[in-house]
């Protein structure tokens, strides 16, 4: 469904223009879905992972892209014990935070995730 309403190609460059401008190698997609920006970033040689609540949303991904990584978990909750140079929470993803608290406790998570220089893209349209 998302390939006929967003135009992935074009987010992508949006998303590589920024990565290469501050230097983000290591990415994590909160809300990665089936894995059409991840393949893309993948692709480009950046170091991704995705991240879902929706394990069937995983397995598209899985299927349809074998190249990214991506795994099961809740932006609002989330433990990796490593660190990112950028972390992208697309509009889409975040609109599924529903309360004050959804958005805080994943905002206290990607702080947590992210290197003391890195930054975060958050994009709402």
């Amino acid at each position: 469904m998302y390939q006929t309403i967003f135009d992935y190609d074009e987010e992508f460059q949006i998303y590589d223009a920024l990565l290469k401008k501050y230097n983000g190698k290591k990415v994590l997609e909160l809300g990665c879905g089936s894995g059409n920006l991840g393949h893309r970033l993948v692709q480009a040689n950046f170091n991704y992972l995705g991240l879902d609540l929706f394990p069937e949303m995983l397995t598209i991904a899985r299927e349809e892209f074998p190249n990214i990584k991506v795994q099961q978990g809740d932006m609002r909750s989330f433990e990796l014990n490593t660190e990112f140079d950028v972390i992208i929470i697309s509009g889409r993803s975040f609109c599924y935070l529903n309360t004050n608290k959804d958005v805080f406790q994943c905002l206290i998570h990607v702080f947590n995730h992210l290197k003391s220089d890195g930054i975060i893209i958050l994009v709402i349209s």
